[in-house]
C-alpha cells in the first residue's frame, strides 16, 4: 500500500496540482486503504470543495514531506525490483519539474534510503540548481552556501543510517582550507559550479596553489567565484586563474591584490561584477550583459586608482541595474546611453576621456571628487539628471563651487527627492529651493551664509510632516540682515521645531563622501559585502559622529 501511495505521491509532484487530488485519482486503492490512508493523517479530504457538478471531493496530502518521502518511497521499490527502464523513466520527468525545493528535500531522504539513487538525484538537484543561477541576474553567496548545507545534511542522514552515498559536493563555501581537508566528502574538483572562500587566517603557499588548482580544474564550468580576504592579507594572486573561468556568472573578490592584468574579454556571460579595494594591473572588460557593477579600488590605503577598460565595441546595455567606480581610471569614455534601466549610480574620483549620461529613470546619484575629464563629469551627469523623474536619493561630496549651480536646478526639478546629503561645499549665499518631498537633509563641513541657512529651516518649518536635519561641522557665516542666533530664536519660537544654540558652532575639518550602505547592493550584510569602510547610513536614528552638530525636527 505504500508503493502505492507513493507512487501517487510521485506522479502528483510532478502535476500541475502539487498536493491536491482528485477522487478519481484514488480509484486504484482500495476503500480500506483510503480509509486507513485518511485515518493515519497521510491524507486529508478537504469537504468544503465538494464539486456540484460532479460530486468529488478534493484531497490532499497532509504535508508536503510526507509526499516527498512516499515519493522517495517509490523510487526505491523501482530500485529494488531493477525496474530499470521505468526507474530512469522516473527520473528523467523529476528532472524537469524545476523545483529546487522538492530535489532538496527528496535528496535528504533518499541519502538515507539508497546510495545509488542519492547520486542521481544529487546530479539532478545541480543540474536544477545551476539553471536557475544562470537565469538570475546576481548569484548570492549565501544561495550558496544553502546549496552546500544541503549536501552536508544529506551526508549526515547517510550516516545516521549507516549508508555510503558516492556524491560530491559542487560548492565550496569555507573560511578556511583547513576545512575542505577535515570534511569526509571528497571533491570533485572538475565539477565545481561554486567557489567561495572567507579568509580569516593568512593561508601557506599550499593554501594558495591548492585553490588556484581548484579554480583551474574547474574553469569550465565555475558560475560563482568570491574570495573575501578582508580579515586578513592574501598572496598574490594570478589574475589569470580568474580570467580563464569564461562561465563565470558572478564574480566577487574583496580585499585582494591580484599580479597581471585581469581580463575579462571572453567572460561574455558575466552579469555581476564586484571588486571591491582591489588591486590589480589593469582591468578589462566585457560588459554587454552586466546587470550590476562595483569597482572600488584601494587607492585610500596605497594612494593608486585600478586602470579600467571595455572589449572594442562593448558597451553598457539596458540590462545594467547597478554601477559604482570608486577610485578608477577609464580608458576611453564611460557610455551609459543604453542604460535605461540604470537604477543607481556612483562615481567617487573616477577619470574618463567623456562620461554619456541620459538616464530618466535612476533612483540614486551618489558623486564625488573628480569625476571625468578634469572634473567636468559633474555638469553632464547633473546636468542629466535634471530630467530623472524618479529621483529619490542624492548624496554629494567634495563639490566644486561651478557646480553648485547645476545642483540646484536639479534639487528644485526633483519632484519626488526624499533624502539629500552634501559634504565639503561652499555654498555662500547662494539659497536652495528645498522640495516638499524631502525627508532628511544632512550637510557635513559646508559654509554657507546664516540667510541661505535661515530660508532652508523656515522652508522646511512649513511642511506638514517630519523632516530629519543633521548639520555636522558647518560653518554659518553671518550677515547685515540676520545672525545664527536671530535664526535659532525664531525656531525656539516655533513649537514644531526643536534646537539647541550651543550645537551650533564653526570649525573646519575634512571627511569624505559617505553614502547608504543597503542601497549599494549589500547582498550579505554580516559580510559588509559592496560597502566600503567608513561609509554609514543617512538615518534618522544615526548620527554620522559626535562632533559639534545640530539637529532639528519639524513636525
Amino acid at each position: 500500500m505504500l508503493v502505492k501511495l507513493g507512487k501517487l505521491a510521485f506522479k502528483t509532484l510532478l502535476s500541475e496540482n502539487g498536493q491536491i487530488l482528485r477522487e478519481d485519482v484514488l480509484n486504484h486503492l482500495k476503500p480500506e486503504e483510503i480509509d486507513f490512508s485518511l485515518n493515519s493523517g497521510i491524507l486529508s479530504k478537504d469537504r468544503g470543495k465538494k464539486r456540484a457538478s460532479c460530486r468529488e471531493h478534493a484531497y490532499s496530502f497532509l504535508h508536503a514531506t510526507y509526499q516527498e518521502f512516499l515519493a522517495c518511497l517509490y523510487l526505491v521499490s523501482l530500485s529494488l525490483a531493477k525496474n530499470n527502464s521505468e526507474l530512469e523513466s522516473e527520473l528523467s520527468a523529476l528532472g524537469n519539474i524545476y523545483r529546487n525545493d522538492v530535489l532538496s528535500v527528496m535528496f535528504i531522504f533518499l541519502c538515507g534510503l539508497d546510495d545509488h539513487l542519492s547520486k542521481e538525484v544529487e546530479d539532478l538537484m545541480v543540474t536544477s540548481n545551476t539553471r536557475s543561477l544562470q537565469m538570475c541576474s546576481r548569484i548570492k553567496y549565501l544561495d550558496i552556501k544553502h546549496a552546500k548545507d544541503n549536501v552536508l545534511r544529506g551526508k549526515e542522514e547517510a550516516d545516521r543510517n549507516k549508508m555510503h552515498p558516492q556524491f560530491f559536493p559542487r560548492e565550496i563555501v569555507t573560511k578556511s582550507f583547513q576545512d575542505i581537508r577535515k570534511q569526509t566528502i571528497k571533491l570533485r574538483k572538475e565539477r565545481l559550479y561554486a567557489f567561495a572562500f572567507i579568509c580569516e587566517e593568512k593561508p601557506s603557499n599550499d593554501d594558495l596553489e591548492k585553490m588556484i588548482s581548484l579554480l583551474d580544474n574547474s574553469r569550465t564550468s565555475l558560475l560563482y567565484i568570491f574570495i573575501n580576504a578582508e580579515k586578513c592579507t592574501l598572496p598574490l594572486v594570478d589574475a589569470k586563474s580568474v580570467a580563464t573561468c569564461n562561465c563565470l556568472h558572478t564574480l566577487e573578490l574583496r580585499d585582494v591584490h591580484l599580479t597581471g592584468c585581469l581580463n575579462l574579454v571572453d567572460c561574455t556571460q558575466l552579469s555581476s561584477l564586484t571588486l571591491a579595494k582591489i588591486e590589480v594591473g589593469e582591468i578589462i572588460l566585457n560588459v554587454e550583459n552586466l546587470h550590476y557593477c562595483f569597482i572600488k579600488s584601494g587607492y585610500q590605503e596605497h594612494n593608486t586608482h585600478v586602470t579600467l577598460s571595455f572589449k572594442a565595441g562593448s558597451t553598457f546595455s539596458s540590462k545594467l541595474n547597478e554601477v559604482t567606480f570608486y577610485g578608477v581610471n577609464v580608458k576611453g569614455s564611460l557610455d551609459f546611453k543604453r542604460c535605461k534601466s540604470l537604477d543607481s549610480i556612483c562615481l567617487y574620483d573616477t577619470q574618463s576621456e567623456n562620461i554619456e549620461f541620459e538616464n530618466n529613470a535612476v533612483k540614486l546619484g551618489v558623486l564625488g571628487g573628480a569625476i571625468g575629464d578634469q572634473c567636468h563629469g559633474w555638469e553632464h551627469i547633473l546636468e542629466s539628471m535634471k530630467k530623472s523623474w524618479q529621483l529619490k536619493e542624492m548624496y554629494l561630496g567634495e563639490m566644486k563651487t561651478n557646480t553648485l549651480s547645476d545642483l540646484l536646478k536639479v534639487i528644485s526639478t526633483a519632484s519626488y527627492l526624499e533624502k539629500l546629503q552634501i559634504i565639503d561645499a561652499d555654498m555662500g549665499n547662494i539659497e536652495m529651493d528645498i522640495p516638499m518631498t524631502l525627508q532628511k537633509l544632512f550637510l557635513e563641513n559646508v559654509r554657507m551664509h546664516v540667510s541661505t541657512f535661515n530660508k532652508m529651516m523656515q522652508t522646511m518649518m512649513q511642511f506638514q510632516r517630519s523632516v530629519n536635519v543633521k548639520l555636522v561641522r558647518c560653518e554659518i557665516i553671518p550677515d547685515k540682515t540676520y545672525t545664527i542666533k536671530d535664526v535659532v530664536e525664531k525656531m525656539k519660537q516655533s513649537s514644531s521645531f526643536e534646537v539647541s544654540i550651543d550645537d551650533i558652532r564653526s570649525s573646519h575639518w575634512q571627511c569624505g563622501l559617505m553614502i547608504p550602505r543597503v542601497r549599494l547592493n549589500s547582498n550579505v550584510t554580516s559580510l559588509r559585502f559592496h560597502t566600503v569602510p567608513g561609509i554609514k547610513h543617512l538615518t534618522s536614528e544615526e548620527t554620522p559622529g559626535n562632533e559639534e552638530r545640530a539637529e532639528g525636527r519639524t513636525k
